[in-house]
């Protein structure tokens, strides 16, 4: 795993252009002017990562971004931008964000949520290849799958939630960046 045998990067990355290449051909013939993100990849555990790059390298050309999930705990900057730098494509974060996926209600600290959110959107902001995020939150364990997670005890609403009232530490945070959000792109050029 800790290293592709070069033809390995050629396969992987012509399998992904392929399959890739007719998925977006299809949806074009039905939508021409809808925007086509990358599969959902999820939470890079180790960057550098010579199969994602085989996969950025063979999506890339075919999707107008890329959509991943990252979390705090992932190298989140080093991999947005270097998905920009190796695709030229910008990356949504659909899920994550936080250190953990779920936060518990018996683990909740709005505080340090909110703080988490500070630093991580500071640095995206900061990033050209930021397009956006989402953070995802609990859902029931599913019949189908037991292990998925447990359910939880209390509802945490997070960012799909659109009162924060009851939470205003992450409601303060999401101000401040929300009104520097245009002073935190501009610094980074």
């Amino acid at each position: 795993y800790e290293a592709l045998h070069p033809g390995d990067v050629e396969f992987y990355t012509k399998m992904w252009d392929d399959l890739t290449g007719f998925l977006t051909r299809e949806i074009r013939k039905r939508d021409p002017k809808g925007l086509i993100f990358s599969y959902r990849f999820i939470r890079a555990m180790r960057w550098p990562d010579p199969w994602m790059e085989a996969m950025l390298r063979g999506v890339g050309p075919h999707v107008d971004g890329f959509a991943a999930e990252l979390y705090a705990d992932n190298a989140y900057r080093e991999i947005v931008d270097d998905i920009g730098r190796i695709a030229e494509k910008p990356t949504v974060i659909l899920d994550g964000m936080r250190a953990r996926e779920f936060t518990y209600a018996e683990q909740a600290d709005d505080e340090a949520e909110a703080a988490s959110y500070d630093r991580m959107f500071r640095s995206l902001l900061a990033s050209p290849w930021f397009l956006g995020g989402a953070v995802c939150e609990y859902r029931d364990k599913f019949p189908g799958n037991p292990y998925y997670s447990p359910r939880p005890t209390e509802a945490r609403t997070g960012l799909r939630h659109a009162d924060y009232g009851e939470r205003p530490a992450l409601l303060k945070t999401f101000i401040n960046l929300h009104s520097q959000k245009y002073e935190l792109k501009s610094a980074s050029k």
